[in-house]
């Protein structure tokens, strides 16, 4: 028997409802220049393009993270997860905020690892740091509000506040708030 965490059970019997129930509520709290940035399984790709498109906004780029550390497969009866995939829009195909870094840093294939060591929570999903501050570092600026529907254990919102961006997170499980807001109220330094 193959067991899924209660979430993705959830979730998956109506992703796609699921997901476009909380675009139409999102897409009205949006600024003009803003950009939506989801991470997602690859099988949801063109559903989720289809769906921020019929609500107004503009495809820019698909995005491909490859985990040089996957979580191993215990019952080896599958491939290693080793991509996901990020889905880039914007509201207005001519005003958002795009920092080009360099030709080497701006390639639409990231590479690098997972959570490990005093990184990783107990989040099943959790981004890295590094793969966090940069997104934040190419589409928004400082001062910039960031919302994070799916806060989980607080990344987004960690590094928002270490680069000098505002972040609202929404978390609907109590145990990865507690984890989130533990994290933020840490002191961040300012390297400079």
């Amino acid at each position: 028997m193959v067991s899924e965490f209660d979430w993705d059970k959830n979730i998956r019997k109506d992703y796609i409802g699921f997901s476009r129930e909380w675009l139409a509520r999102g897409v009205d709290l949006l600024n003009n220049t803003s950009s939506l940035f989801l991470w997602t399984n690859t099988e949801f790709i063109g559903h989720l393009k289809d769906l921020y498109v019929s609500l107004g906004f503009y495809h820019k780029a698909t995005l491909v993270w490859h985990k040089t550390n996957p979580t191993p497969q215990v019952r080896k009866r599958n491939y290693l997860s080793a991509i996901e995939t990020a889905l880039w829009a914007v509201k207005n195909s001519s005003f958002f905020a795009f920092n080009f870094l360099n030709q080497n840093e701006m390639h639409n294939f990231y590479e690098g690892g997972i959570c490990q060591g005093n990184e990783r929570f107990k989040h099943p999903a959790q981004k890295p740091e590094w793969i966090v501050n940069k997104g934040l570092l190419v589409h928004s600026n400082t001062n910039s509000l960031i919302l994070d529907p799916f806060l989980g254990s607080g990344t987004t919102a960690y590094c928002a506040k270490k680069l000098g961006r505002k972040c609202i997170g929404i978390e609907v499980e109590e145990k990865y708030c507690e984890i989130a807001a533990k994290r933020c109220s840490q002191s961040v330094m300012r390297l400079e």
